[in-house]
């Protein structure tokens, strides 16, 4: 490619826009590594926009030119990323398509299957996967050298290259690009799930996967649990609550409970910035201490599981207020 365009769409979640949603941080994370590469890089999040998905990717193609087309999320928004890709493949058969998140992940070969009109999908953690692709792409370098993708062939078949390993350090990612998807508009109403009945709700990460290997739970960002250093995950925050004067937290990890210094740090530190906040705990690494620790820095929900037995299983669990 002479130049690469690439345009990152956010496949629409809502039933209605203006709805609200847990605003996805995937994408966000994939833009803001782009960004940071130097590539050109356009953002559009269909959650925030009314009318005909294939008439506005088109506005939003030529406008910019675009030839590459990323987008991706769980296997529960099948169809939007579905339409999403068909769309842009009816615009413009040439504009190269990447899909990633859980959805790929999950099972690649299925997925790209169903997905029919994804060129590329990524399996794991994408923001250096995408970077380099990008690099591929704009260099005329072969995707097949590329690590943590299913490729695509003009067979039909699919080629899976050498595994992505788990992003080992993760304040090295930059931070996820909220402004590019209009997180702004998401404040106007309530998240919708459990609990999470309040505007101005931000979501962040703190940690990415899990150390246990419960029946239920697919990790889709690795094997591995890792966690960020408290003082970027707070400097982050502090940021956030300054630009979005945010009122309540989301921490979408997998497992905030991990360590009790580190829970006891967090309650400590987020204490002062007076707001609501969510995260999910293990229920056998819970005391009394801990959630009156939790609920006087502003813990106002926590989901939990338990484990049962010795098999390394659990039992689902329970969202709990205070």
């Amino acid at each position: 490619m002479k130049e690469l365009n690439v345009l990152l769409v956010m496949p629409r979640i809502v039933n209605k826009v203006g709805s609200g949603y847990v605003f996805p941080l995937g994408l966000p994370y994939i833009s803001s590594s782009l960004k940071q590469a130097g590539f050109h890089i356009f953002t559009y999040n269909l959650n925030h926009h009314e009318g005909d998905v294939r008439e506005l990717l088109e506005k939003q193609i030529q406008l910019h030119n675009i030839n590459a087309v990323f987008t991706g999320g769980m296997s529960f928004q099948y169809y939007p990323i579905y339409e999403l890709i068909e769309a842009v493949k009816s615009i413009n058969e040439n504009i190269f398509t990447l899909v990633g998140g859980g959805i790929i992940t999950s099972d690649p070969k299925v997925a790209m299957d169903a997905l029919v009109y994804a060129d590329v999908g990524v399996i794991g953690e994408g923001e250096i996967t995408d970077v380099e692709v990008c690099n591929a792409l704009q260099s005329g370098l072969s995707l097949e050298e590329v690590n943590g993708l299913i490729i695509k062939q003009e067979n039909g078949a699919y080629h899976i290259t050498a595994p992505r390993k788990e992003i080992e350090d993760l304040d090295s990612i930059p931070w996820p690009d909220y402004d590019g998807f209009e997180v702004e508009k998401s404040f106007d109403q309530s998240p919708g799930l459990a609990t999470l009945n309040f505007k101005r709700t931000l979501t962040m990460l703190g940690s990415r996967s899990c150390p246990y290997q419960c029946s239920f739970c697919f990790h889709t960002v690795g094997k591995k649990y890792r966690q960020r250093n408290l003082d970027d995950f707070f400097a982050e925050l502090a940021y956030n609550i300054e630009k979005y004067q945010i009122e309540y937290l989301f921490l979408a990890d997998e497992l905030f409970t991990y360590s009790s210094d580190r829970v006891e740090e967090f309650c400590r530190r987020i204490k002062p910035y007076h707001i609501k906040w969510w995260a999910q705990f293990r229920v056998d690494f819970l005391d009394e201490w801990m959630l009156e620790l939790a609920k006087d820095s502003g813990c106002v929900c926590w989901f939990g599981t338990r484990k049962c037995g010795q098999s390394g299983f659990k039992k689902y669990g329970k969202t709990h207020h205070h």
